[in-house]
């Protein structure tokens, strides 16, 4: 039965209204598609919250999500790649509407041949890596340098940077960059943010080490994997081209590599660490030994490519500046994009709506008090939407804002620089719940009145909870400013000197540690195979 919770969550959003009521329309096309397993869907289709409802339904509704598959050879993002026609759809249902009557095919494979792509397992494709990497460490054996690919979706995304750094000191490796088309930013302009990013990324680095990222005259991407021994994926989503999706591993050379770009800190992290994506790379590089062993436990693969190196993103964290006697402090406002709950698992952590109205006059309540505003990338954006404020009432909420003397409003760039000039943050990021600690500084985390830690915080999350000044009211927040930081009355100090230790595995030395990792494994399955050549 479909709970009450759930109904109500539903008809509070109107969109979600919407999938609803075209997923009972669609249903009869999923339902008579060979290209949807019901077997497979129960055992390994992540729960889209949809408990209680027919199979064939629950993917109707939830399968517009590109990284839910109907069965294992049906992936959205290499159907998406194939017909740009489709995208915005559940790809199934528009198969069997539409593309099956026009000839389309579902996988390159298909295309290229006529034949429909044979299932490669997720064991099966790890045992292929294990021969990659054979191969591989033979070629760096021989003093080959390995070229590295980086795929990049923006420099604010892009955690691997300080594994990158420790490539280019090392003669076995000739990494790249490739700056990647996010399919998310199509209405924003995507060309306009890849632009954006190469530039910032060009103050840092020289021209060569960047990868040509330009659709030929079809209209196709360039596979720049194709001469590739190593490639680097920041996020395990599919939010690219196929060419550039993890999924695009299975049957090629190279070995996949996942750095992450965030401590998972909430239910949305059992989604992630489930995910299909996850199971397709070589080595993927978790944070801390509780982050691994949460991994092992349910990943699809058992964990067998986990590996806990320490959090790679934060080796780039600058040293924070000394306190100064007088000198004026400077918080960080870091309200999240989560307003709603996606139904996908990422759990509406944002308070930004409950406390606008008090951020609007904080400025002028605290004058003595410089405050650094950063808002998650998306929750303007959305804000702008007619779900919401729309863009009148967002660009005056901003305009009025920005008129405080003692406001800077920060975009882009490098948040950890930001991290290192601020004394003090007041935030709602599950990210940065764990990242803020590591500057060892007082933080405050605004949390929902009445709800409960264990529905939107991993166990982990709420252990790093405890190192922060928490707010359910204004008040709280208040206190925090008038109290924690601008008296300096810090009950919580010791609580995080105690706590870095089990945040901060082997910072800031995580991208040396998972490089060392790299070339022993491959050095080692080389020599093995030279062992089992000789007996």
């Amino acid at each position: 039965m479909i709970s009450k919770s759930d109904i109500m969550r539903v008809l509070r959003r109107p969109s979600l209204v919407f999938c609803v009521l075209k997923g009972y329309r669609d249903r009869k096309w999923v339902e008579q598609s060979a290209w949807f397993d019901p077997d497979w869907y129960r055992k390994e289709s992540i729960d889209g919250n949809f408990s209680g409802l027919p199979l064939a339904l629950h993917y109707s509704i939830t399968g517009f999500h590109p990284d839910v598959l109907p069965c294992p050879d049906f992936v959205p993002a290499e159907y998406f790649s194939l017909h740009p026609d489709a995208r915005g759809t559940n790809p199934l249902v528009h198969y069997e509407k539409k593309g099956k009557r026009k000839g389309y095919a579902i996988s390159y494979l298909q295309a290229q041949t006529g034949c429909p792509p044979r299932h490669v397992s997720l064991m099966e494709h790890q045992a292929a890596l294990a021969e990659t990497a054979r191969r591989v460490g033979a070629k760096m054996k021989r003093g080959e340098p390995l070229r590295a690919v980086f795929l990049v979706y923006s420099t604010s995304m892009f955690p691997a940077r300080p594994l990158f750094d420790e490539m280019r000191k090392d003669s076995a490796f000739d990494p790249k960059i490739a700056i990647i088309p996010d399919l998310r930013w199509k209405k924003e302009g995507d060309d306009r943010r890849r632009s954006r990013d190469r530039e910032e990324l060009g103050r840092s680095y020289p021209e060569n080490v960047f990868l040509n990222i330009e659709r030929d005259k079809r209209g196709d991407w360039p596979d720049v994997l194709s001469n590739a021994d190593l490639a680097v994926w920041n996020t395990p989503y599919s939010l690219s081209d196929f060419r550039y999706n993890p999924h695009w591993s299975v049957g090629r050379s190279f070995l996949p590599i996942h750095v992450s770009y965030g401590y998972w800190m909430s239910p949305f992290g059992n989604w992630i660490m489930q995910c299909h994506n996850l199971g397709y790379f070589w080595k993927a590089l978790f944070e801390n030994a509780h982050n691994t062993t949460e991994y092992r436990t349910r990943s699809r693969i058992g964990g067998k490519n986990g590996v806990c190196t320490g959090y790679v993103k934060m080796d780039a964290l600058p040293a924070s500046k000394p306190s100064e006697t007088g000198a004026r402090k400077r918080v960080l406002l870091c309200p999240h994009h989560s307003v709603y709950s996606d139904g996908h698992g990422a759990s509406r952590t944002s308070n930004f709506l409950r406390f606008a109205d008090y951020f609007m006059e904080l400025p002028r309540i605290h004058p003595e008090l410089d405050f650094v505003f950063r808002p998650h990338p998306h929750l303007f954006p959305r804000l702008e939407s007619k779900t919401f404020w729309g863009k009148r009432r967002t660009d005056a909420w901003k305009a009025r804002f920005s008129e405080h003397p003692n406001v800077i409003w920060n975009e882009g760039g490098d948040y950890l620089l930001e991290f290192a000039r601020a004394d003090a943050i007041v935030q709602d990021c599950g990210s940065f719940l764990p990242e803020w600690l590591y500057t060892g500084k007082p933080g405050c985390f605004m949390l929902r009145p009445n709800e409960p830690l264990e529905k939107e915080f991993s166990p982990f999350g709420i252990d790093c909870l405890k190192c922060y000044y928490p707010a359910r009211e204004e008040a709280e927040i208040e206190y925090f400013l008038s109290k924690v930081i601008l008296e300096d009355k810090d009950p919580l100090r010791q609580a995080r000197h105690d706590f870095l230790p089990i945040v901060a595995v082997n910072h800031p030395h995580a991208a040396k540690i998972a490089l060392e990792n790299i070339k022993r494994s491959l050095i080692f399955l080389e020599s093995s195979r030279l062992d089992n050549s000789l007996s």
